[in-house]
C-alpha cells in the first residue's frame, strides 16, 4: 500500500451509513467492507473466524468501493478527487497493491465482475465513453466493448461466456447480452415494459427449474408490467421468462443466493419507507416472507467501524 503524508482534509458534513461486508465465494470467514477511518471510507478485511481484521487502505481522500475474488484477493478503486482512476488488488493477508488489469483506461468505475475460475470483467467510463475489459487478475484487460451509449457492467457469467451490460432501464437496449469476442448475443428492450438485469446465478440451476433454463446459464431480471415488478429468468436460446408468481405493487430488487438443491433469490422489497425481504424458491415456484434476525442471532464478532462516512462541503 502507497504511503501518504498526513493531511488537513476540510469537511463541512459527514454522512454515516451502514455497510455490508463482502465475503470470500470459498471462505464465507473472510471479508472486506468499507469502514470508517477518522471521519474517512476506507477498505478493511475481516476474518470472522478469528475476530481479526486489518484497514488495507489509507488515502487522504478515502477509498469507497471494494471486492474480493476466489482467490482472496481484495480489489479497491484508486480513484482521485474528480472520481477517476482504476482497479488495484493486494492479498488478504497483507503485501504491495498491484494494478487490476493493465491497459485498461482511467475512467470512472462503471461495474464489475469477478468469476470463481478466475476471470473478470470491469467497467469503465471516461471522457470517450463507456467500455468494458476482460481479463484475469494481473493481465492484460481486452477490451469487448466501447460505446457513448449510457452503460454499466451488470455481470459476468460464472464460465464467462457471457457478459450482461444495462442501458436506461426504459431504454431499447435494456439489457445486452456480450460473448467474450464483443458480439450480441440478445438484447432485452424496455420501450414498452422498463427491464433491469439483476445478475447471472452462481451455478447452473439443477432441474426441475423455470422452463426452457435447467442447466443453462441464468439471468436473473426484473420488469415492470401494469404497474407491478415482476421477477424473471433470462437464459441463451429461451430467453425471458417471468415469474408470475413473484410479482410487487411496488419497487423491490433481488439477487442470488445459494441453496442446497434449488435455485434461490433473495428479495426486497420497498414500500411506505419500510423493506420487507422474501426468498423465493424458483425449482418450487415458492415465495417465502424473511423475518428480521433477533438480536442474539447476530455475529459474536462483528467487524470494527462498520459505517462509512461520505464527506463534503457546507453551502
Amino acid at each position: 500500500m502507497t504511503a501518504f503524508s498526513p493531511r488537513t482534509v476540510t469537511r463541512g458534513y459527514g454522512v454515516y451509513r451502514p455497510v455490508l461486508p463482502v465475503t470470500s465465494p470459498r471462505n464465507p470467514d473472510r471479508m472486506v467492507y468499507t469502514g470508517d477511518a477518522d471521519g474517512r471510507c476506507e477498505i478493511f478485511t475481516w476474518d470472522r473466524s478469528s475476530g481479526g481484521g486489518r484497514q488495507l487502505t489509507d488515502r487522504p481522500h478515502g477509498t469507497l468501493l471494494c471486492a474480493i475474488d476466489g482467490d482472496e484477493a481484495v480489489w479497491w478503486f484508486d480513484e482521485d478527487r474528480g472520481g477517476s482512476g482504476g482497479w488495484r488488488t493486494q492479498d488478504f493477508d497483507g503485501g504491495p497493491d498491484r494494478p487490476a488489469l493493465l491497459d485498461v483506461p482511467c475512467g470512472r468505475p462503471a461495474g464489475l465482475a469477478l468469476t470463481e475460475r478466475g476471470t473478470v470483467a470491469v467497467g469503465i467510463r471516461g471522457s470517450e465513453g463507456f467500455s468494458v475489459h476482460l481479463g484475469r487478475r494481473g493481465g492484460r484487460g481486452t477490451p469487448v466493448l466501447r460505446t457513448t451509449d449510457s452503460a454499466t457492467l451488470c455481470d459476468l457469467a460464472p464460465d464467462g461466456g457471457l457478459l450482461a451490460v444495462t442501458g436506461p432501464a426504459h431504454s431499447a437496449r435494456a439489457v445486452t447480452l456480450l460473448t467474450p469476442d464483443g458480439s450480441t448475443a440478445a438484447v432485452l428492450s424496455g420501450t414498452r415494459e422498463r427491464t433491469w438485469a439483476l445478475g447471472f446465478a452462481p451455478a447452473p440451476t439443477p432441474p426441475p427449474g423455470p422452463r426452457g433454463t435447467s442447466g443453462h446459464t441464468l439471468l436473473l431480471v426484473m420488469r415492470e408490467r401494469a404497474g407491478r415488478y415482476h421477477l424473471g429468468v433470462w437464459s441463451p436460446g429461451a430467453g425471458l421468462e417471468l415469474l408470475p408468481w413473484c410479482s410487487f405493487d411496488t419497487e423491490t430488487t433481488a439477487r442470488w443466493y445459494p441453496g442446497p438443491g434449488s435455485a434461490r433469490v433473495l428479495l426486497r422489497q420497498d414500500r411506505h419507507g419500510r423493506s420487507r425481504l422474501f426468498a423465493a424458491d424458483l425449482e418450487r415456484g415458492q415465495l417465502t416472507p424473511c423475518p428480521p434476525p433477533r438480536e442474539a442471532s447476530w455475529p459474536r464478532h462483528p467487524p470494527p467501524a462498520a459505517t462509512c462516512t461520505t464527506s463534503g462541503p457546507t453551502r
